[in-house]
């Protein structure tokens, strides 16, 4: 439950959408369907955690 409760503190709503410009249903789908790992979100600084956002978002556009 901690590990999960530091994935949602990382990966939130926000900064997803700022990134990909999804909302709503569109967002929530794609959080559900990219989820990360926690050991992803330990290692992974900000910087490089938009650009992963912005990988799966690319890949998620193409399904």
């Amino acid at each position: 439950m901690e590990k999960e409760k530091f994935i949602d503190s990382r990966f939130t709503p926000v900064l997803v959408s700022r990134v990909t410009g999804l909302k709503g249903d569109s967002l929530q789908l794609f959080m559900r369907d990219n989820y990360p790992d926690y050991n992803t979100m330990r290692t992974i600084n900000n910087n490089d955690l938009l650009y992963w956002i912005t990988d799966k978002y690319k890949s998620w556009l193409k399904k």
